[in-house]
């Protein structure tokens, strides 16, 4: 206790000292997530929280979206400087989204997993051949990856009965107490909460299984490119320096993540944290293997007909 008190002393005295020191120069900037409440993008959070984005000169608007296509509709309108979304994304830089994707935010899915109802008979992931898994859309991150476990299972690619339910958390635990679904692939996050209600059990993390992988990418719009380069700079350094406080600041961090991920329970966010965060990349150089398997799900989720030339997009 004595060691998380003195940690969010010094993410307080952090952000203060920072405030008064360049608030009135510091650069304005609106970064949008494609999901307001995921774990995958509470970097954005803590940077601004603990007053790292603050010291590097900017002043962070954030901008919680519900989808991808919304935040992608920002951008083009000029309404987001900065985008945080998936790899897949990238498909829509090539459908002429004024945007680039400018680092890899993080590597293999180990933000997402699948839970399993109550009842359902299923134990283990060995358990789920031919069950029915929620996942959001056709066009999902989660319906590649529920697709993609099954391969790695070895029942090929349709081996897992996928339904599509919209309208959220509500609407996947609506359809498993009444039968609609056996299980659901959500945030892992997600998944440990309904575990710790009793509704089932967390049988499998995708990251686990699927090693190579651009999950989540960083987008700058164009006329942030054009206009305000350096700013971009400034924020990619206040991200990564943000990503190396949370590794060294696991008390302070998990703190600061109940409020913008939902999590109320210290358990669950302690182990969410440990679970989770080694999945982001650390300089945000694009590994070439895992751009390969990104352009492959663009065209698996029908983003784009035909496997694009990457190159141009980031």
């Amino acid at each position: 206790m004595r060691v998380a008190s003195q940690l969010r002393f010094g993410v307080v005295a952090l952000a203060l000292v920072a405030a008064a020191g360049s608030a009135s120069a510091n650069e304005k900037l609106v970064v949008g997530k494609s999901f307001p409440t995921s774990f995958a993008f509470v970097p954005i959070n803590i940077g601004v929280d603990a007053g790292i984005m603050s010291k590097n000169g900017l002043d962070v608007t954030i901008q919680g979206f519900e989808g991808a296509a919304k935040l992608q509709q920002a951008m083009t309108a000029g309404q987001v400087d900065i985008g945080l979304g998936s790899g897949t994304d990238m498909a829509f830089v090539a459908k002429g989204v004024p945007e680039k994707a400018v680092a890899a935010m993080a590597g293999p899915p180990l933000a997402y997993g699948v839970f399993a109802g109550k009842g359902t008979g299923i134990d283990t992931v060995k358990d789920l051949k031919g069950k029915r898994v929620a996942v959001a859309s056709r066009n999902s991150l989660v319906f590649w990856l529920t697709r993609h476990l099954s391969d790695k299972l070895g029942w090929g690619l349709d081996g897992i009965n996928i339904v599509y339910v919209s309208g959220g958390n509500a609407a996947n635990i609506a359809a498993l107490r009444t039968n609609q679904v056996d299980a659901l692939t959500s945030g892992i996050d997600v998944g440990y909460t309904y575990e710790k209600q009793g509704l089932g059990k967390v049988i499998a993390n995708h990251g686990d299984y699927i090693k190579t992988y651009l999950t989540h990418a960083i987008f700058a719009s164009k006329e942030m490119m054009d206009k305000r380069p350096q700013v971009i700079s400034q924020f990619l350094k206040a991200w990564f320096e943000t990503i190396t406080w949370m590794h060294e600041n696991k008390g302070g961090m998990v703190d600061l993540d109940w409020a913008t991920d939902g999590i109320t329970d210290p358990d669950i966010a302690s182990h969410t944290y440990d679970v989770v965060l080694p999945m982001f990349s650390r300089d945000g150089r694009f590994d070439p293997e895992a751009l390969k398997v990104a352009a492959q799900a663009i065209v698996e989720l029908e983003l784009l007909p035909s496997l694009p030339d990457m190159k141009p997009l980031y």
